[in-house]
């Protein structure tokens, strides 16, 4: 199964190269509310995303479709966060 892509994620945006950035500008739009109740989590998640991008793209590449993979395990990281 192949994961949409967030549609604040264009290919012609993709194609700048500015990754980490459009990563999360999208985490944050999906997660506004989230983010704005927890002020710190939100400052962690620009000091270290990224880190993370550096670390995924190493792995799986930098292709469109990682984007929205990508995001899947922020979003998981994010509910683990919340559950603790």
């Amino acid at each position: 199964m192949v994961a949409k892509t967030p549609e604040r994620i264009t290919k012609k945006r993709w194609a700048t190269g500015d990754h980490a950035r459009l990563l999360l500008e999208a985490f944050r739009a999906r997660h506004a509310q989230t983010l704005a109740d927890r002020p710190a989590l939100d400052a962690r998640l620009e000091a270290h995303l990224p880190d993370f991008w550096a670390a995924y793209a190493s792995v799986y590449g930098t292709a469109f479709e990682q984007a929205a993979w990508a995001l899947r395990l922020l979003d998981a990281a994010l509910r683990g966060a919340i559950r603790r």
